[in-house]
Order: C-alpha cells, then sequence, then structure tokens
C-alpha cells in the first residue's frame, strides 16, 4: 500500500527523470511490467510529464512491440 504522500514523491522523481530522459510533452512512453503498487506511480508520473503511456503486455516479443511503437517514439520502462 502506497500513501498520497509517497505517490506524489515518488512520482514527481520520474517525471523529473523522464524529462531528463529527453520524453517530451505528447511523446508515448512505453511500459512493461508486473503488476505492482509501482504501476500506479509510473503512470502519474508518465501523465505529470506530458507524455501518454502505453502500457505493454509482459509476453509480448520485441517484433510486436516494435510494432506498436511505430511510428512513435517510445521511451521504454520496465521493471
Amino acid at each position: 500500500q502506497i500513501s498520497y504522500k509517497d505517490l506524489e514523491e515518488k512520482a514527481s522523481k520520474l517525471a523529473n527523470w523522464l524529462l531528463k530522459e529527453g520524453v517530451c510533452p505528447g511523446d508515448v512512453v512505453g511500459v512493461q511490467m508486473k503488476s505492482s503498487e509501482l504501476v500506479p506511480v509510473t503512470f502519474y508520473a508518465i501523465w505529470k510529464a506530458g507524455a501518454a503511456f502505453l502500457p505493454i503486455g509482459v509476453n509480448e516479443t520485441e517484433i510486436h512491440k516494435r510494432k506498436m511503437a511505430y511510428p512513435q517514439s517510445i521511451f521504454p520502462l520496465e521493471s
């Protein structure tokens, strides 16, 4: 379980990191992670950075991931 304070702090930290890594408002960030308390943190951070998230199933193949990414830029986050 995560508190609202922890959610805000962790999401802000990740959002700042995403922006430093080159994510821009309007970008799509691919997210491939197993279900955990970090999922809402990650989605909130992407939203705070002005980007959109693209959930990618943990069992997706590399070829399928590349097809989903075209023609958009995807900054993959994996856990």
